[in-house]
């Protein structure tokens, strides 16, 4: 069965039953998005809000750029590297081998 939906920062997505989802409407043409980075964007996006903070705030006191951000809420970065996951946990106040679990580097 396919799905369409949207993703918050506006994004065309198509849900195919495979597991796949494809992003539609980028300037560069559609890719294949990862679940797994969907649901890790939402988690930071969701730790962000708990926080109170906007995306320009939490790049502040990660040191990461706003784009690096928002591509990580919106499932279009691949899994950050650790020295990210690090400065994201630090700025949200959260737990790093939590964020590093969540983003599938162990189990």
């Amino acid at each position: 069965m396919t799905k369409y939906g949207r993703l918050p920062s506006g994004i065309f997505i198509v849900y195919f039953s495979c597991g796949e989802i494809y992003q539609l409407g980028n300037e560069r043409g559609g890719r294949v998005l990862s679940p797994k980075t969907l649901d890790f964007g939402s988690y930071i996006k969701e730790c962000r809000q708990k926080k109170e903070m906007n995306i320009s705030q939490l790049a502040t006191a990660a040191d990461i750029s706003v784009a690096q951000i928002s591509r990580i809420e919106s499932g279009l970065r691949k899994t950050p590297k650790p020295q990210t996951l690090k400065a994201l946990a630090l700025a949200l106040e959260t737990d790093f081998e939590d964020l590093m679990r969540r983003a599938g580097y162990f189990d």
